[in-house]
């Protein structure tokens, strides 16, 4: 018998012990979502492609194919997941058209996560054209939801008027959201918007703060911000040799504010 012909039939007798274990109830958890994808279920369907998807290139190949079963029964979760393989190609060619397709299912079911990933195709024009005012519709759809990356992409839509009218005070609203959640994008932004005054109150307190958790997060420019804000005593004390290690770690980025930061704080031998 050849080695192929062997492990087909190795294969058949596995299915064969599984398929009897299931029946009897003796199944592992693995056998019983092996058992029920075949059969059907789409939730251990998306399961099973879960599982795949942490294997070989062969594995997520086959991911892919339990996300489409489960997919075209829809399930919101393998929804997501199979326009997140086409959007990365993973297991799947990259095919925005497809992301973006699988992603609107999922959207128009309420999955925040693909509402958010859809918001971004609409905002980047990545599998049909830009569309700002679908990008802020589904943006605003997954912030209102708790999803921290749509509230810091909607704020941003706000304060740049973008699919819609400017609105500062909803800018710094969903920035305050996101900046909670740890954005680091979000808390620099949010930190500009108290020194500018848009949307609200000045308070350099606050700006320095909200510059001082991202720049801890490694975000260059609020690093910069921030070194900035300690050369000048904004919001607290003057410490330069704190501005000088912020405006480094920007400038040790590439970030020109934080280089320009650094070269004048040098040359001032502050």
């Amino acid at each position: 018998m050849s080695k192929f012909k062997w492990l087909v039939l190795v294969f058949f007798i596995y299915l064969n012990f599984t398929n009897a274990l299931a029946y009897s109830g003796n199944a592992s958890p693995a056998t019983q979502i092996y058992s029920k994808a075949l059969q059907g279920d789409s939730e251990s369907q998306f399961r099973l492609g879960e599982i795949y998807s942490v294997g070989s290139e062969n594995d997520k190949a086959e991911a892919t194919k339990w996300f489409r079963k489960s997919a075209e029964q829809g399930y919101a979760k393998a929804q997501y997941n199979l326009g997140l393989k086409y959007y990365k190609g993973n297991g799947t060619p990259v095919d925005y058209q497809q992301a973006r397709y699988w992603f609107q299912k999922a959207a128009e079911q309420g999955y925040a996560k693909a509402q958010a990933r859809l918001g971004g195709m609409f905002h980047e024009g990545q599998g049909w054209t830009i569309d700002y005012q679908q990008a802020r519709y589904w943006f605003q759809k997954a912030a209102d939801q708790g999803d921290a990356a749509a509230q810091a992409m909607l704020a941003n839509m706000f304060q740049d008027g973008l699919g819609g009218p400017v609105d500062y005070k909803q800018a710094r609203y969903w920035l305050q959201k996101a900046a909670i959640q740890g954005i680091e994008i979000a808390q620099n932004n949010l930190g500009a918007m108290f020194i500018s005054g848009q949307g609200g109150a000045v308070d350099y307190q606050k700006a320095r703060y909200w510059f001082q958790k991202a720049a801890e997060q490694g975000y260059a420019k609020a690093q910069a911000n921030l070194g900035l804000m300690l050369g000048k005593g904004q919001g607290g004390p003057v410490d330069y040799r704190q501005a000088r290690n912020w405006a480094k770690k920007a400038a040790d980025q590439g970030d020109v504010d934080g280089q320009t930061l650094l070269d004048l704080l040098v040359s001032g031998n502050n």
